[in-house]
């Protein structure tokens, strides 16, 4: 049930966010704080009937925050900073899995967004040191990352 629950409300929430992304190159402030809200929402019900330990919890949003916020600081710009308000709520919805579904939700979502800059660039859609939307490359990492996670465990 919260395994489901987390992927509706990705694929709901990463649709507005990649629709916004991908069309401004920016996420309004009121949708990543509307995000980051039922996130927790999501993570204290979760803890208060017992589905997620609160430790969990804690160690997704954690991952999630301090790989992004590194990754920030040291990409001048590159990654923005709507990308880094959205990983702590990211990062709760996969601690319903498991404290690794975190990681490998960050290494899908590079994965997707390396690949996808290699083949623009490749057909010359894309420059060298060209921004593009991330923020569609974090939710498709973290529904692979849900599928993956309901198969194997």
């Amino acid at each position: 049930m919260t395994e489901t629950s987390a992927m509706l409300f990705l694929v709901g929430f990463g649709i507005a966010v990649s629709y916004f992304d991908i069309k401004s190159k920016s996420i309004p402030n009121w949708l990543t704080a509307l995000f980051l809200l039922f996130c927790f929402g999501f993570g204290v019900f979760w803890i208060l009937i017992g589905a997620v330990k609160l430790s969990q919890a804690i160690w997704g949003c954690l991952i999630a925050s301090v790989f992004f916020l590194l990754l920030y600081l040291v990409s001048r710009g590159a990654l923005g900073e709507a990308d880094l308000k959205l990983a702590p709520g990211i990062g709760i919805l996969m601690s319903v899995f498991s404290f690794t579904a975190a990681i490998w939700w960050i290494l899908f979502a590079f994965v997707l967004a390396g690949g996808f800059a290699a083949i623009m660039l490749l057909l010359r859609r894309l420059q060298p040191k060209q921004e593009f939307a991330f923020g569609p490359f974090m939710f498709l990492g973290a529904l692979i990352t849900t599928q993956l996670m309901q198969i194997y465990q």
